[in-house]
């Protein structure tokens, strides 16, 4: 498979290359085909402009000098072209022929042996103003290329392949290189999902490449398979604490049962007390479950109000006020006034209740609660600080999940179903809001939630 997908990207690359080389030695052909035929067209012309002045500068009246008449014949100026040079009379003083040119016939027909494009340019030659002779010189309009212009073309041509060759041996080069950084990781992430998706979660892409996609694509991947371990961890402690929390109330009318069916006790008033707390505690710890799976899947209706945040936040504190006097907490405030939320009277009072009712169990007595309300970058901020154990800094990030107790013993004589914190968490988050906890241990406990205020 390795193999494969390095020949692949190779084959791409040499295919890429050998386009990208043909488009370019096409475009260069006729770039330079038409640089090329405008730079003999203008020669020509210049050669033709040449040999017209050079005759007009030594013709006079008594015609061409011999010695320019010879020059002229053999000079490499008239190479290629048809000169004839008459006087007022029609005598001809000079007379110049291309090698097969059948000047006569292209003179007299303009287009002698069947060639074509062949130009015939007359010009009356003057001295004073006055004609004394004229000039007749024809030629093919084709361009004849010469044995250097053909060597020039030949070396562009060259040129091109030998590019062309080096571009294919670089590619195959470039190919083979990239692909071990490019299908390497690519193979590794493939082979890394697969193991994800058949529940191997202690595997990760350990490759590493020098391209920042690539990285960042395996760090997704490695992350992703944290995240989805993280989850299952979860999900195994959950149904532990799930378990052990119906376990208990379950043994516990189990053998109050087994202890009236063998005689042991009587069912009287006690006892049938004992059966209801335990069987509302199993009530409550469902009700909870369903109540935050409800919030997290959407399935409980969400109504946004007007909500006063120090006026319910005293009421609710008023209404449990009891459970501070009997441990004899301290409670400070500082709330400020007019502090309008966009939240729900009766979800809030139950988040208040929830934390103020946290704050009672872990404070020792003669503690202190400190409670702060404020407002701050569009956000009403409620902080409750209570003085005690504090929470152990491997505990912190939990503290919101389900079921989760900092208490390993789940000593029950503090009451509740691990799931308060969690409901809490859930009903802040649902009004756009945040909750966040800081803790030192055998010092203090600081919950902090955000919620955005009512506009």
């Amino acid at each position: 498979m390795f193999n494969h997908l390095r020949a692949r990207i190779t084959i791409l690359m040499i295919i890429a290359t050998l386009i990208s080389v043909i488009t370019i030695s096409i475009i260069s052909n006729i770039t330079l085909s038409n640089s090329f035929y405008e730079y003999l067209t203008s020669q020509k012309q210049n050669r033709v402009d040449e040999i017209v002045d050079l005759i007009k500068n030594n013709y006079n009246e008594d015609g061409l000098d011999e010695r320019e008449i010879e020059n002229m014949k053999y000079s490499p100026l008239a190479k290629g072209f048809d000169i004839l040079v008459k006087d007022n009379e029609g005598n001809i003083i000079l007379a110049i022929e291309r090698k097969n040119s059948n000047m006569h016939d292209h003179m007299m027909n303009m287009m002698g042996n069947d060639e074509k494009n062949y130009i015939v340019k007359t010009i009356d030659l003057e001295k004073n103003n006055q004609k004394i002779g004229e000039l007749e010189i024809g030629y093919s309009d084709s361009l004849v290329v010469g044995n250097r212009e053909l060597e020039f073309t030949r070396d562009i041509n060259k040129s091109i392949i030998y590019s062309a060759i080096i571009s294919i041996f670089v590619a195959i080069s470039m190919g083979l290189y990239f692909s071990k950084f490019i299908s390497k990781p690519i193979i590794e992430v493939k082979n890394t999902t697969n193991e994800l998706s058949h529940g191997n979660l202690d595997i990760s892409v350990q490759t590493r490449s020098k391209i920042k996609e690539l990285n960042e694509l395996t760090a997704s991947i490695n992350y992703l398979k944290e995240s989805l371990k993280t989850e299952n961890n979860l999900r195994k402690r959950l149904t532990s604490d799930i378990s052990h929390e119906l376990r208990t109330p379950l043994t516990i009318l189990k053998s109050h049962i087994e202890a009236v069916q063998d005689e042991i006790w009587e069912m009287d008033k006690d006892r049938i007390e004992i059966f209801r707390k335990e069987v509302d505690r199993l009530i409550l710890l469902v009700e909870q479950l369903k109540f935050l799976n409800n919030i997290r899947e959407r399935n409980i209706l969400i109504n946004i109000e007007k909500v006063n945040l120090e006026k319910i936040s005293n009421e609710v504190l008023k209404n449990i006020e009891i459970g501070f006097i009997r441990k004899n907490i301290r409670i400070k405030k500082n709330i400020n006034e007019n502090i309008f939320i966009s939240a729900e009277n009766d979800k809030m009072k139950q988040i208040i209740i929830n934390l103020l009712s946290n704050s009672i169990k872990f404070t020792p007595e003669d503690g202190q609660v400190f409670i702060n309300i404020y407002k701050e970058n569009g956000f009403g901020i409620f902080k409750l600080k209570n003085s005690g154990e504090g929470i152990d800094k491997n505990d912190l990030p939990h503290v919101f999940e389900r079921l989760y107790r900092t208490d390993k013993s789940r000593n029950r004589d503090r009451g509740g179903t691990g799931l308060g914190l969690a409901i809490v968490k859930e009903i802040v988050e649902a009004y756009g809001g945040n909750i966040e906890v800081e803790s030192v241990e055998n010092e203090f406990t600081e919950f902090i939630i955000s919620i955005p205020l009512y506009n």
